[in-house]
């Protein structure tokens, strides 16, 4: 679920208004950092750094499938 939760925080954080979002809410990018060190799987430590990624402040990026791990991927289910 961390995973899912994380992909979709990274894809909400490419549209603006989106991404404006995202970043008046503290609480998000707090749970995306205990996510990203502490997450249950490979895949969501790598989503929530992706979605990290997007919310500083820099233009935002394509991001890539969070899914998509080259060595078949661990599942947080």
């Amino acid at each position: 679920m961390q995973e899912i939760h994380c992909e979709c925080l990274a894809q909400i954080a490419l549209f603006p208004a989106g991404l404006d979002a995202l970043r008046r809410e503290p609480a998000v990018t707090k749970g995306l950092t205990i996510v990203a060190e502490e997450g249950l799987s490979q895949t969501a430590r790598r989503c929530a750094r992706q979605a990290l990624f997007q919310l500083e402040d820099q233009p935002s990026a394509v991001a890539d499938s969070c899914g998509a791990d080259a060595g078949g991927g661990e599942s947080g289910w």
